[in-house]
């Protein structure tokens, strides 16, 4: 990491701000990251990445195609003593545009000391889990798996009905009648085919 400057942060047992007087980190690497601190009476603090290809935080490069915009590592002991990373979220750049930066946010778990992406959010909005890629275009929601299924909230009929205004298409599976329920204009039941 190279650059951090104005690094603040607050103390566990009295959560007042400790102020680090403007510091900087170098390292290798082409990413430049500001982490900023912002405390108001009215909200808590705020974490910034800054991306720019330069190497010196006064010039700035336009980010390219697939460039991290940020990362957040988690980390732990395993039992044998050794620091290891068990998850991370992460911020790429996708589309560039002349202003703005359209941006993907991955979530990536560690199982068997394999790092894999799990969750996706894409710069449309799109949701993508466990596909290793993007969503499907022409979906909102794009779920991969050959071993798990999709679970549909569960509930009682007094509960579904309790459900104030539904919006069409809500779909649910009413244990009481052990069936898998639909709201149109009204809760219809999936009868077996």
């Amino acid at each position: 990491v190279t650059n951090i400057f104005g690094v603040i942060h607050g103390t566990s047992t009295t959560y007042s701000p400790i102020t680090a007087a403007s510091q900087i980190v170098t390292g290798s690497g082409v990413d430049n990251i500001t982490l900023v601190k912002a405390l108001t009476n009215s909200g808590g603090a705020t974490l910034n990445f800054f991306k720019t290809r330069s190497l010196d935080a006064a010039t700035l490069v336009a980010a390219q195609v697939v460039d991290r915009m940020g990362v957040i590592n988690f980390y732990g002991v395993a039992s044998n003593n050794v620091t290891t990373q068990s998850a991370q979220i992460t911020a790429y750049a996708g589309v560039i545009n002349a202003t703005t930066i359209d941006t993907l946010l991955t979530f990536d778990t560690t199982a068997g000391g394999v790092k894999t992406t799990r969750f996706q959010i894409d710069w449309n909005g799109s949701i993508c889990v466990n596909t290793g890629s993007l969503a499907h275009v022409s979906a909102i929601m794009d779920v991969v798996s050959t071993t798990k299924g999709f679970l549909p909230p569960r509930m009682t009929t007094t509960q579904k009905n309790a459900i104030a205004t539904p919006a069409a298409g809500f779909m649910v599976y009413d244990i009481t009648l052990g069936k898998l329920c639909v709201f149109t204009t009204v809760w219809e039941t999936i009868a077996s085919v």
